[in-house]
């Protein structure tokens, strides 16, 4: 009886270590799906935290709305010919935009929000772009959105300044 008992502990135990080890496996690949989920363009790891996955933080939205317009542009464009200077041009704005939502987190809490709202009129121009290219099946190349993508890197440069210079006047940060 006793080896009855030792037996089925042993195969209690074996269980229990494949359910801990399926655990683990399965934790990390959902991590690793999270994490390419969030990339703005293919092959460039995104440099947000994991948990902007779901985060309800001002700016993980933002970054989600813009993962969103540039992964609608990107789908769009496929393989048509002439697409791939202004997806291009869209992804490199986007990582820009990237950088400065993550950049904001290290500013004091109290000094975020003027550069959290030109970051969210950033992200709608993004938006507004983006949905217009997608629209547009022979615009791709067109002169007024090569005009919109460099006011928009114009802003992103003035909205990086405007960073610089609030973490000058608040030491520490």
């Amino acid at each position: 009886m006793t080896g009855l008992v030792l037996g089925l502990l042993v195969v209690g135990a074996v269980v229990g270590i494949g359910a801990a080890v399926a655990f683990v496996f399965g934790a990390a690949t959902i991590g690793r799906k999270a994490k390419q989920d969030l990339r703005l363009v293919p092959g460039t790891p995104a440099r947000v935290p994991d948990h902007w996955f779901g985060s309800h933080d001002r700016e993980a939205v933002l970054y989600r709305r813009l993962l969103q317009a540039i992964r609608g542009v990107q789908t769009a464009a496929g393989d048509q010919p002439g697409t791939s200077d202004t997806v291009a041009s869209l992804e490199q704005q986007a990582l820009g935009i990237e950088a400065q939502l993550v950049g904001v987190t290290l500013i004091a809490p109290t000094l975020r929000t003027p550069v959290l709202e030109q970051l969210a009129v950033t992200v709608a121009d993004v938006e507004r772009i983006c949905s217009e290219v997608v629209g547009r099946e022979a615009g791709w190349s067109r002169p007024e959105v090569r005009r919109q993508l460099d006011d928009l890197a114009e802003r992103l440069e003035l909205i990086d300044r405007a960073r610089a210079e609030l973490e000058q006047t608040e030491p520490g940060l």
